[in-house]
């Protein structure tokens, strides 16, 4: 589950650590690319320029 209240974006991992709970704050540039990195290890089917069209649309949609 995925949950966004301001520049925190909450959501459950099952990749790391066999399950982990990442708070991650889009307002400091560490968690972005965190953020950036987990989508892309996601989006692995998708074309190269449909993850980075994607993934900076979400990121750019939290951080304006």
């Amino acid at each position: 589950m995925t949950t966004i209240t301001s520049n925190i974006v909450s959501l459950y991992v099952h990749e790391l650590d066999g399950g982990k709970n990442l708070k991650l704050d889009l307002s400091t540039k560490h968690d972005r690319n965190k953020l950036k990195y987990l989508l892309e290890k996601q989006c692995y089917k998708l074309r190269k320029k449909d993850i980075d069209r994607y993934k900076d649309f979400i990121v750019n949609s939290f951080t304006k």
